[in-house]
């Protein structure tokens, strides 16, 4: 990674009030092994070591190059539930970042893990754009 990009980036995050390290969650189509994932594993890790990357993806090629690039988690949502796996990494804590590509299908499992004041980053909607069981009030509980 660039220096001029890490410092852009870092800007970035003092705009955004970003406090680190965090928790960062990311769904995309290819989950971690996607551009956005991929690039996204690296600026957390590169901004502040301490920040834990989670990661979904399909399968455990994915899981072993997500490791190897460093995420902390890498979930093969096709052998077990990712908001399960993730709530027992995270025990307590919640995810400060959430960048979702896949929309609906993942909604309401987002708000379960996302932490108060956490920040849900749609980047498309590859599972649907409608939740028709939106579970609303799970919303009002990460404003802060």
């Amino acid at each position: 990674m660039q220096v001029s990009t890490k410092r852009h980036v870092f800007k970035l995050t003092i705009v955004l009030k970003i406090k680190f390290p965090l928790y960062l969650l990311i769904h995309c189509y290819c989950g971690g092994a996607s551009g956005v994932g991929t690039a996204a594993i690296q600026l957390a890790k590169a901004i502040h070591k301490e920040s834990k990357v989670i990661v979904t993806v399909g399968s455990s090629k994915k899981q072993d190059y997500c490791t190897q690039l460093g995420s902390s988690l890498a979930i093969n949502y096709k052998n077990e539930n990712w908001a399960t796996a993730c709530l027992d990494y995270l025990g307590k804590d919640r995810v400060d970042i959430l960048i979702d590509c896949i929309g609906a299908n993942y909604f309401n499992d987002n708000l379960k893990v996302l932490g108060q004041g956490g920040r849900m980053i749609m980047l498309g909607f590859l599972g649907g754009a409608v939740v028709p069981d939106a579970k609303l009030a799970g919303i009002g509980m990460h404003c802060q």
